[in-house]
């Protein structure tokens, strides 16, 4: 499987005759790949599952072993990091044999999408941990940390004419000013779900999603560690009406939050600047995938912080301003408001 990620990446995937991987992928990008060839070359990133590993460990190969979550053991290879073509190779877990989403979950959010991250960072590309929704060739970016309103909030606004980018990824490029959609499927819980305005969620659907946050609950007490299962769903499939944006000029920042007021913020200074482009980055969840990555090598870590601060603060000075907005204050039953604030 090939996929393009407009003209900044490509990945490509070998399921290694293990369907399951093959369907979650499959899945998670089709939406989300741009059909035809890039205008130019561009970086590759490769995943292979494996069923073992039958060579030594190349010079500067990152080999790992994790525990994850205390229930799974996964063994992983990426070769070229710094390279044009990346390659990772992840051997099959017996888990994906009969639930896939356990381990692909794993493989998506911890090693392939962070390669990803730092294959369009070193592009000064951000793959920005974001909701966003567009109108007459405009967007709305809503960056913030997870639980906070993403979701819920950029589905509202397709109530008041607004076209979806994508509630939790989205590829901004500074220096075309540019956000380009990532409509993989949401990631739905039982919080939230009772908030989708205009949604038919089947009653299938909400079994399964509450039936998740009860495992969730339970693994959590047993193991006394920190899950957060999600029940994925194509925004397609709840919303009939829902229609998709094309990569859009931005033109507003939010940064959702729990708690305090609305408020905006205009730039005075390049420390003023810095100091709230580092609320942005540290809102990101592929970065903190990456660092760990790189554990091994410090120097290199600092490196991409850096690179991090410079773009979030490129696209934050294209906009002008960050505004604050504490979803919990919003009454997303009321689309006057939501167009008065976002309109």
């Amino acid at each position: 499987m090939r996929f393009r990620f407009y003209d900044y990446l490509e990945v490509v995937i070998d399921s290694g005759g293990h369907s399951g991987y093959a369907r979650y992928f499959k899945n998670e990008y089709t939406r989300v790949s741009s059909p035809g060839a890039a205008s130019h070359a561009v970086p590759v990133v490769k995943l292979q599952i494996v069923d073992d590993f039958t060579d030594e460990e190349a010079t500067g190969e990152i080999v790992r072993t994790e525990r994850f979550k205390k229930l799974f053991t996964f063994h992983y290879r990426i070769s070229g990091l710094g390279a044009k073509e990346v390659a990772i190779r992840f051997k099959h877990h017996p888990v994906a044999t009969f639930y896939p989403t356990a381990v692909c979950v794993y493989v998506q959010a911890h090693v392939l999408e962070p390669v990803m991250y730092l294959k369009m960072l070193e592009q000064r590309v951000l793959f920005m941990h974001a909701a966003g929704v567009s109108k007459d060739g405009k967007a709305s970016l809503f960056p913030a940390l997870g639980g906070t309103g993403k979701t819920t909030l950029s589905l509202s606004l397709l109530r008041c004419g607004f076209l979806l980018l994508g509630d939790d990824l989205l590829i901004v490029d500074p220096a075309i000013k540019t956000v380009f959609p990532y409509p993989r499927p949401l990631h739905l819980f039982s919080y939230n779900i009772n908030r989708l305005r205009g949604a038919e969620v089947p009653r299938r659907l909400k079994i399964k999603i509450f039936f998740k946050d009860g495992l969730r609950v339970l693994l959590e007490r047993i193991l006394r560690t920190e899950f957060l299962i999600s029940t994925r769903v194509h925004a397609a499939d709840i919303l009939p009406k829902i229609a998709y944006s094309s990569p859009s000029r931005f033109i507003r920042i939010a940064f959702l939050k729990r708690t305090g007021s609305h408020e905006t913020v205009r730039f005075k200074d390049q420390g003023e600047l810095s100091r709230h482009g580092r609320v942005i980055v540290e809102s990101g969840d592929l970065n903190r995938s990456l660092y760990a990555l790189l554990r091994h090598a410090p120097e290199k870590i600092e490196a991409i912080k850096d690179a991090e601060l410079e773009v979030v603060s490129e696209i934050l000075m294209a906009v002008g301003e960050l505004e604050y907005v504490n979803t919990r204050l919003l009454d997303l039953d009321q689309p006057r408001e939501l167009l008065a604030m976002f309109g």
